[in-house]
């Protein structure tokens, strides 16, 4: 596991950091409840174990801080509060305000081992929870609400690494019809190998997700022309496929897609990204489906 180290003694702490990492754990130190967030912030952690009585701002301030703080696109920490306090009153006090466990000093290694295979058992069934809530059960993509917390994140790396993304939202053409001629379970069966084909053509260079029904989320992190590049292969690896859709124009499965782009400055919201691929979408079903919508497609090209 990922252990974070809160002490403000750092004789303490490297004897906690040799004992932990000795027992197959990864470790790191830090000396104060403020360097403890930012850690937290930007690395994570499994287990976060924290001393109690720390100049500033405190373990049990600390606790509560985590929990106020932690957003829910991040696994649940199990928190572990050090102290040599003893007594129930102690011990109440440091679950009220987020612990998970307490453990009296002079430590007794043991006991902490004993400690982190509950925290073991518990951040393990927190994060297949947390994935099993981000994944879609059809195709394995991840699904809307992870592309949520992804914009959220790409927004603010677009700023400061001066990286634009382009998204694009993609249309499954005459589904409707596919499961009307085929059946829902075949229906199934062809949304999952559609999501194949957009997993393995971002692969590398970004991350598909299943919108919702038959439309489909793929997030590049670059821009027009190698975006869009990578687009019209996707669309062309589909029809390569040749699953077979006997109600459609070209009697195979193909796909229409939008895209919109956020560049460095824009200060475009995740909403706004998908609106304006939805509406690019609208444009390539318009022009015949089977395509990048064309004047989104030269649009985006010539910003480049």
């Amino acid at each position: 596991m990922q252990i974070l180290i809160v002490d403000d003694d750092a004789t303490a702490r490297k004897v906690l950091a040799g004992q932990l990492t000795q027992l197959g754990h990864e470790t790191r130190t830090v000396a104060s409840a403020h360097e403890a967030i930012c850690s937290y912030q930007r690395l994570g952690a499994d287990v976060i174990v924290t001393d109690w009585k720390m100049p500033g701002t405190d373990g049990l301030e600390l606790c509560r801080r985590l929990r106020d703080t932690r957003s829910d696109a991040s696994p649940y920490p199990y928190i572990i509060l050090l102290t040599a306090h003893d007594g129930p009153d102690c011990f109440l006090r440091g679950m009220e305000a987020g612990a998970d466990d307490y453990l009296v000093k002079p430590l007794d290694i043991r006991h902490l081992q004993a400690r982190l295979i509950a925290a073991d058992r518990v951040t393990t069934l927190h994060k297949r929870l947390f994935d099993a809530s981000r994944t879609d059960a059809l195709t394995g993509l991840a699904n809307r609400l992870r592309l949520n917390e992804r914009l959220a994140i790409l927004r603010e790396q677009v700023e400061t690494s001066c990286q634009g993304i382009t998204l694009a939202l993609c249309d499954i053409d005459f589904f409707k019809r596919y499961n009307d001629r085929y059946g829902h379970l075949e229906g199934d069966l062809a949304l999952w190998r559609v999501a194949e084909v957009l997993r393995n053509g971002v692969e590398g260079v970004g991350q598909a997700f299943r919108y919702g029904g038959e439309e489909f989320c793929l997030v590049i992190e670059s821009l027009p022309p190698p975006a869009t590049d990578t687009l019209e292969q996707i669309r062309k690896n589909l029809e390569s496929a040749a699953i077979a859709h006997e109600t459609s124009d070209l009697g195979i499965l193909t796909l229409s897609m939008g895209a919109s782009t956020l560049r460095p400055g824009d200060g475009k919201s995740g909403d706004q990204l998908l609106s304006e691929a939805d509406t690019a979408l609208y444009q390539a079903k318009s022009f015949g489906r089977n395509q990048l919508a064309p004047k989104a497609f030269e649009r985006l090209s010539q910003r480049h």
